[in-house]
């Protein structure tokens, strides 16, 4: 079962994010490129401020480049979402409702996410790269999910 994560403040709005890989998100603000690590330990880092953000961001093709790595974005400028994880789970995002439905890989429901957006501008769900995470982006949070095996 997907088992919410509890982040700190972040900031105040996000641009974009990357899709997670190896536990980390890199966080595009308006004036702050920040890393969030989601384990061993949870912890947000400002990387870079100001007119060094624009230096790192390719709005165009959606990805962030930092340390000569490029790292797919999601957000204002758009992006491709890892929509299946390797066990064969969909996402099925109902932007309306806000909530993200999890699909088995038959297309049953296998978990319902609600969240809260009154933004009303871009949202973006996600699997991470190792599909240990999901994460659902809109404009004033990271709603961030770990996945949990259930023990009866």
């Amino acid at each position: 079962m997907w088992q919410p994560v509890v982040l700190p403040f972040i900031c105040e709005r996000i641009i974009a994010f990357s899709i997670p890989e190896n536990a980390k998100i890199w966080v595009l603000s308006w004036d702050e490129l920040l890393s969030v690590t989601l384990a061993p330990e949870i912890c947000v880092s400002i990387v870079k401020r100001g007119e060094e953000i624009y230096d790192v961001i390719d709005e165009e093709r959606s990805v962030l480049m930092v340390n000569e790595e490029i790292y797919p974005m999601l957000g204002l400028y758009g992006g491709v979402p890892i929509l299946r994880n390797n066990v064969g789970d969909g996402l099925s995002l109902e932007p309306q409702q806000e909530r993200l439905v999890v699909l088995n890989c038959s297309y049953e429901i296998k978990q319902i996410i609600e969240f809260y957006d009154g933004s009303g501008d871009w949202r973006w769900a996600t699997f991470s790269v190792d599909s240990c995470y999901l994460i659902i982006g809109v404009p004033h949070f990271l709603h961030v999910y770990k996945w949990v095996e259930e023990h009866e």
